[in-house]
């Protein structure tokens, strides 16, 4: 048997797998910031529009039942320019369509000045529109109100998130000019502070925004609508909507219909405070079936807003999607304040072992101001891995299911009656991260049938300078291993402290090979003994420094996730006066 000591730091990651990783961020946050550039740049051409004066001729609220948005406006009006007077018809440079009728009732409330419970007042109407300046013959009568501050978070998450990316494979190009892996854990197996605290600022980021965007509005309205006037109303056509997106398609029952109010006939097609569409296609078209025009039904109206108005003033059980956003905002928050606690707490050392003999401290951990040792006496030990077998598959399938159900939720759920194209971007990364933790619990699950080999230890727990004798054994399951390797490993760990940042070191200072079988009996079961060196330190931990020993199982099987346990070890000092060596 052939011992050998390495000074390899372990491998925490490969600077290759990091520097993919990270040009996968990064390239998804530059496309996406392209993309948000470019809508920035048209909101911002049309807010460089000029305001004109100009005469509003009509305004009038169409709709078609066969469109997916059938509220249009037929507008007109008349302005003047250097050139002479124009005309125009444009409500808007993007579109003059809209889904929801009380959207339009807005804004002919704004444009025309009317005021709920009055007439609208007569034609011509004075107004603002807003002409190009470049060709004159272009000109909109209405302006979205900070539309250009909406836009620009398209570019700020894509630089967000091409910012991490970067700082990712930043790492990763420096590890490897200075031929080292990339140190991404610290001594608990934990990702360093700057890739964490972006992560999981972005997380409470957009969990809090979303929830204030989605949430807050619905519950406004809710507590408001508890108030609302009841008014008889009657359906005018009702239809059938298909919303087909990138992955499914989802329906929802679109019905119009006109009720009075104060002398006024309106429109309404908001059939609750918070619209949603299913893949139950078969229910929507019922709903649609009994509700025929002419068909009489009860709404709810807003007496400050008459053209709001809803059939069911409810909140609904869909509202619940929109509380999914906090969990969101959770994991960044408890995950920020996780970390930047673990970054402030953590203590200053350093590697005080060399790779043969090892410090004083470490050679002699009972030496005052060190913590002692606690000695088993026990003859023998039975060693397993299958409890840490079991907490890994748990936590992936747990971390996976969560994980997957939110983003399917904001993918396919209610809240989202059309898959946008900066949805299914913002996405991406979310997408990619489920698919990886689906792959790994899928494979955690399948490592939980890979054979078991039971170990015993003589002693129960190894000594430096005295024999120790490892016996294993796989009665079920070995035939389906191609081979077994068996590793004894020392670790030495310490985080460092620059100003108030800090950095992990892990240092192996041993690391042998116990065996090496790839004969089937040998695989089955077999022995081994070794004597540890007394010139290498024992186990032991002291704030942010410790001594790490692990026992390491690797056996390879085909088209399957292979055998890979680790079994900690608590390594004794060598033999004193007063420690009596154990055999």
């Amino acid at each position: 048997m052939r011992l050998h000591f390495s000074s390899r730091r372990n491998k925490s990651s490969n600077p290759i797998a990091a520097i993919l990783f990270g040009a996968v961020f990064a390239l998804f946050g530059i496309v996406f910031a392209i993309f948000g550039f470019s809508v920035l740049r048209t909101e911002a051409a049309h807010a460089s529009w000029a305001a004109t004066p100009c005469e509003i001729l009509h305004f009038e609220i169409r709709h078609d039942r066969n469109r997916s948005d059938p509220f249009s406006a037929d507008v007109a009006f008349r302005y003047l320019v250097p050139e002479g007077a124009l005309e125009s018809d444009k409500l808007h440079p993007s579109s003059s369509h809209y889904k929801e009728v009380r959207d339009l009732y807005e804004v002919k409330a704004s444009v025309l000045g009317w005021q709920p419970g009055q007439p609208p007042p007569p034609f011509p109407i004075d107004g603002i529109c807003y002409v190009n300046p470049q060709i004159p013959e272009e000109a909109y009568l209405i302006r979205k109100p900070h539309s250009w501050v909406a836009a620009a978070l398209f570019p700020l998450f894509g630089l967000t998130f091409a910012s991490i990316g970067i700082g990712i494979m930043w790492s990763g190009f420096a590890s490897r000019r200075k031929g080292k892996p990339v140190t991404t854990a610290t001594p608990d197996g934990e990702m360093p502070p700057k890739f964490l605290i972006p992560f999981f600022l972005l997380f409470a980021l957009v969990g809090a925004g979303t929830f204030a965007f989605l949430f807050l509005p619905m519950a406004k309205n809710w507590m408001a609508a508890k108030s609302w006037d009841e008014v008889p109303a009657e359906v005018v056509w009702s239809a059938l909507r298909t919303h087909s997106g990138s992955d499914s398609t989802t329906y929802s029952a679109d019905i119009l219909y006109r009720y009075p109010f104060e002398g006024h006939d309106y429109l309404s097609n908001t059939r609750s405070l918070m619209s949603s569409s299913s893949s139950n296609r078969s229910a929507h078209a019922r709903r649609v079936e009994e509700h025929p025009p002419g068909t009489p039904i009860t709404s709810f109206v807003n007496p400050e807003r008459p053209w709001q108005a809803v059939v069911d003033p409810s909140i609904g059980a869909a509202a619940l999607f929109a509380l999914i956003p906090l969990a969101f905002f959770g994991v960044g928050l408890g995950g920020l304040v996780y970390t930047l606690r673990r970054k402030g707490s953590g203590a200053t050392a350093g590697l005080t072992g060399s790779t043969r003999s090892g410090s004083t401290a470490a050679q002699h951990p009972t030496s005052p101001g060190l913590p002692p040792i606690a000695v088993d006496s026990a003859a023998t030990a039975q060693l397993c891995a299958r409890g840490d077998r079991r907490r890994k598959a748990l936590f992936m399938v747990f971390f996976a299911l969560f994980w997957n159900a939110i983003v399917s939720v904001f993918l396919f759920g209610p809240p989202s009656e059309d898959a946008s194209l900066f949805l299914v971007l913002f996405m991406i990364p979310f997408m990619l991260v489920g698919g990886v933790a689906l792959f790994v619990a899928i494979a955690s699950l399948g490592a939980l049938r890979n054979p078991i080999p039971a170990l015993q230890s003589t002693p129960g727990q190894p000594r430096l300078g005295s024999p120790w004798r490892l016996e294993w054994d796989l009665p079920v399951g070995s035939e389906r291993l191609r081979d077994l390797r068996i590793e004894l490993i020392g670790e030495e760990t310490a985080t460092f402290r620059h100003g108030k940042n800090s950095s992990t070191a892990r240092q192996v200072f041993f690391h042998q090979t116990l065996d090496h079988a790839e004969h089937p009996s040998e695989i089955r079961s077999g022995a081994t003994t070794v004597t540890l060196p007394t010139t290498v330190p024992p186990s032991w931990k002291f704030g942010r420094h410790a001594i790490v020993w692990t026992l390491r199982i690797h056996g390879s099987i085909r088209l399957w996730p292979d055998v890979n346990d680790s079994i900690p070890l608590n390594v004794l000092p060598a033999a004193t006066d007063t420690t009596p060596s154990q055999s």
